[in-house]
Parts: C-alpha cells; structure tokens; sequence
C-alpha cells in the first residue's frame, strides 16, 4: 500500500512568503518605471505649454499669466480696463482684469495624486494654495515688450527625484539640467 505524503504547512508558508517577495519586488520596480513616466509627462507638457504660451502672448498682445493652487494650474490672459477711484470719482485708474483661457493648449491642469510642486519666484518659494482664489492674481507673467520674469518650478512624484523647470529673463523655458540641449 502507497501512502500519500502531501505538503507540511511549513512547507507551504515558505512558498507562500517566497511568492509574496518576489511580487512584491516587481510591484516596485514597475511603479517606479510608471512614477518616472509620469513625471517625465508633466516635465515635457508644462514645458510645451510654457512655450507655446510665450509665443501666443506675442499674438494676443495682451499678457498671459499662470496661477498655481498645490493641485495644478490655470491659465488667465490680462486685460487692461478703466475703473474709478472709490475716494475721487474723477480719477481713473488702469487695471488688469485676468480671465481664464480655455485655449485648447492653455487650458487649467489638474496634477495627478501624489505629485508634489514648489514654485520659487525670484529665489524665494510661493505658499501654493489648495483652491484658486476669488480675485486671481497670477504668480507667473509672460508679459508683452518686457524680459520676462523668470521662475523655478520644482516636481516630484511619489518616490522620484525633484525635476527642475526655469524660465530665463530671455524668456527660454526648459529643464535644469539639459539647458543646452542636451
């Protein structure tokens, strides 16, 4: 008579933590393979969009702006109107109106979840708000006749290195890092 050995549970549980290791380890190297896509995405989508943004200013011949909340952007294009002084009904003063852009490259992007953003003007970071605000007063200008105003734009996305983005006051937007080119 045969008798029929099966499998200790000893033996089963070692298969078991094997199996759950090595999972695991490929569950990481292929969300880290993602999480860099992704970033490298939003490098490249901002940085288009910066720079078709500076050459569609030059059209509009208005200023174009962006406003920054702690989850994405929104795009807005100034425009110049006259409105009264509240102590001298006399006096008109010039100001900037800025409404959003719906333009089909410029319009408002919303980061995906777990990307992180420090915008630095004028080497200094900006408190990045969660909402955008009432009354919308860009951080960024790209401004008609003038050097531009240059920033940094600091991204991250979950456990990959900070990519860096600078304008110059020439008004080139590109990478930290590959500013020649390369």
């Amino acid at each position: 008579m045969r008798t029929h050995r099966g499998f200790t549970l000893i033996e089963i549980l070692i298969v078991l933590v094997l199996i759950a290791t090595v999972s695991s380890l490929i569950v990481i190297q292929v969300r880290d393979r993602d999480d860099a896509a992704i970033l490298d995405q939003e490098v490249e989508a901002f940085i288009k969009k910066g720079r078709f943004a500076q050459e569609e200013m030059l059209f509009r011949n208005n200023p174009l702006g962006i406003y920054f909340t702690s989850g994405g952007y929104a795009w807005y294009e100034g425009y110049l109107v006259d409105e009264e002084d509240e102590a001298n009904s006399r006096v008109i003063r010039k100001k900037v109106l800025w409404k959003p852009l719906n333009d089909r490259l410029l319009r408002p992007h919303q980061f995906p979840g777990g990307m992180n953003i420090t915008l630095y003007l004028e080497a200094k970071p900006v408190v990045l708000e969660d909402e955008l605000p009432d009354e919308i007063r860009p951080q960024v200008l790209f401004l008609p006749d003038t050097d531009a105003l240059p920033f940094e734009l600091l991204m991250a996305f979950r456990s990959e290195e900070r990519r860096s983005i600078l304008r110059y006051p020439s008004g080139t937007i590109v990478e930290k890092g590959k500013e020649n080119g390369s």
